[in-house]
C-alpha cells in the first residue's frame, strides 16, 4: 500500500488526578468535542503509537490505530532507514501537559535498566525503552530537575532539622568532609540518598508533620518552602517526596524555554502546560508525592547522581526563518521544530523518513506537490515516508506548531 498523503491523528486523553480541569487545561482546547469533561481532569494529550494510548486514522470509514499500520506497512510508513534502526514503530511519542499539582518524584531507566525492569515486573513497567524526554514550556513552568550542587545540598542537610532526621548521622558526617569535592561525593550522596528514601512511613510522617509546623512559624518562605506548605492538604500524613524539594534543583522555565531529562535524572514538573517529547515509552520509577506504586529500591539503584543542575538542550534557530527554532537533545530518536508567530512560508526538503506535525494553536496551509491539507488547532498529522518524497510547505498564520523527525545523522 501507497501513503500519498499525510494521515490525520485521532488522539487520546489521560486523565491523570494532578492535571487541570475543564477550560482550565489547555488540553480541553485541544480535544475532541466528545473527550471534554468538566468533572476529569485533563492533564495529557497523547500524540503516538504507545500501547497505553495509540492514535487512530481513518482509512475509508474505519478507523484504524496508527501502530498497526505501522507494523503491516513499516517501510512505506516510516522509510528504510527509520525501519532498520528502531524496528516497525513510532521511535518517539510526543505529549501535551496541563499541570495542576506536582507530578510524582521521579526517573526514567536507561535502555540497559528498562530492559531489566520490564522482565522483572512487567506490570508497572510495561516496555523495554528507555524514555529520555525534553520538555518545552508553553506556559510558565516549575519542576524540579537533578540534584543540587554539592555544598548547596550539603547547607540543605545543616539548615533542615527534619532532613536530618532521615539520615544516619554518620552519613551526613562523610559526606559533610566532602565539601568542595563533587566526584569524591557522589558515592556518599547515593547512600545518603538511599538511606533517606528507605525511611519507613512512620518515621516519615513524624518528620513531615514536625516540618509543616515549623514552617508555618517561619518568617521568610523560600520558594521550596512555600511549595511544601501548599502540599500539607493532600500528603499531611507525610510522604518522602516533601523531602526532595531541599535535596534538587528547582527549575523555572519561561515560555519556548526548554530542558532536556536524561534517563536515571530525579524530577518532577509541579505545575504549568508544557509540551514533551520522549522516546516512545512509558517506564516511570516513582519514589514520592503519588498513590501510585513506589519502587524505592529501583530508583535509587538506577539514579545518576551527577550533582548540579545540567539543561543538555541546545535551542538553535535559523536565521534564515527567523521564527523557526530547533530544539536538539542528545537522543536519536526525535528532532523537534517548533514555529512560532510567523507568516512566513516554511520549505521543508524532501526526505525518505516520516515526520509528525502538531499545530498547538494555529491554523496553517500545508502544501506539496501531491497533496495539501488544513492544518486545525489541536490536530496532527502523520507524514508518512511515501508521502515525504516531494517535500512541502508550510504558511502558518499567527501560533504555535510542531514538527518532529528523526535525526538518522545523530
Amino acid at each position: 500500500m501507497t501513503f500519498a498523503a499525510p494521515l490525520k491523528l485521532y488522539c487520546q486523553v489521560m486523565h491523570y488526578p494532578w492535571g487541570k480541569r475543564g477550560a482550565d487545561s489547555l488540553i480541553f482546547n485541544l480535544a475532541a468535542a466528545n473527550q471534554r469533561d468538566f468533572k476529569l481532569p485533563m492533564a495529557e494529550f497523547w500524540i503516538g503509537t504507545h500501547t497505553n494510548a495509540p492514535a487512530t486514522v481513518k482509512l475509508g470509514e474505519q478507523l484504524s490505530p496508527l501502530d498497526e499500520l505501522i507494523k503491516n506497512h513499516p517501510s512505506e510508513m516510516l522509510g528504510n532507514d527509520v525501519y532498520e534502526q528502531f524496528g516497525p514503530q513510532m521511535p518517539f511519542l510526543l505529549k501535551v501537559l496541563s499541570i495542576a499539582e506536582p507530578l510524582s518524584i521521579q526517573a526514567h531507566p536507561n535502555k540497559q535498566q528498562a530492559e531489566e525492569l520490564h522482565r522483572s515486573d512487567p506490570a508497572n513497567y510495561p516496555d523495554a525503552n528507555h524514555k529520555p524526554e525534553i520538555a518545552i514550556a508553553i506556559s510558565r513552568v516549575e519542576m524540579l530537575l537533578g540534584f543540587k550542587p554539592l555544598d548547596n545540598l550539603i547547607s540543605s542537610f545543616r539548615q533542615v532539622p527534619e532532613l536530618r532526621e532521615l539520615v544516619e548521622y554518620s552519613l551526613l558526617e562523610q559526606l559533610y568532609l566532602l565539601k568542595g569535592n563533587p566526584l569524591r561525593a557522589r558515592p556518599v550522596v547515593e547512600r545518603v540518598y538511599l538511606d533517606l528514601v528507605s525511611s519507613n512511613s512512620e518515621t516519615i510522617a513524624v518528620c513531615s508533620q514536625k516540618l509543616f509546623n515549623r514552617l508555618k512559624t517561619k518568617g521568610q518562605l523560600s520558594p521550596q518552602e512555600v511549595w511544601i506548605l501548599s502540599l500539607e492538604n493532600r500528603y499531611g500524613r507525610g510522604d518522602i517526596g516533601l523531602f526532595h524539594f531541599f535535596l534538587l534543583n528547582l527549575v523555572t522555565l519561561q515560555p519556548g524555554e526548554a530542558v532536556f531529562v536524561a534517563p536515571k535524572t530525579v524530577h518532577a514538573y509541579l505545575s504549568g502546560d508544557l509540551v514533551e517529547c520522549m522516546a516512545n515509552s512509558d517506564n516511570v520509577v516513582r519514589v514520592g508525592l503519588t498513590n501510585k506504586f513506589r519502587d524505592v529500591r529501583s530508583l535509587a539503584s538506577i539514579v545518576d547522581y551527577h550533582l548540579g543542575y545540567n539543561n543538555a538542550v541546545s535551542i538553535r534557530r535559523d536565521y534564515s526563518s527567523p521564527d523557526l527554532g530547533t530544539y536538539q537533545a542528545p537522543v536519536a530518536e526525535f528532532l523537534v521544530h517548533a514555529l512560532c508567530c510567523s507568516e512566513a512560508r516554511v520549505e521543508i526538503p524532501r526526505s525518505e523518513c516520516f515526520e509528525l506535525l502538531f499545530s498547538l494553536d494555529t491554523k496553517a496551509m500545508v502544501t506539496s506537490f501531491l497533496w495539501s491539507i488544513e492544518l486545525k488547532p489541536g490536530e496532527a498529522y502523520f507524514v508518512p515516508a511515501t508521502a515525504m518524497h516531494h517535500g512541502y510547505a508550510i504558511e502558518p498564520t499567527d501560533g504555535r506548531l510542531f514538527r518532529i523527525e528523526v535525526p538518522l545523522n545523530y
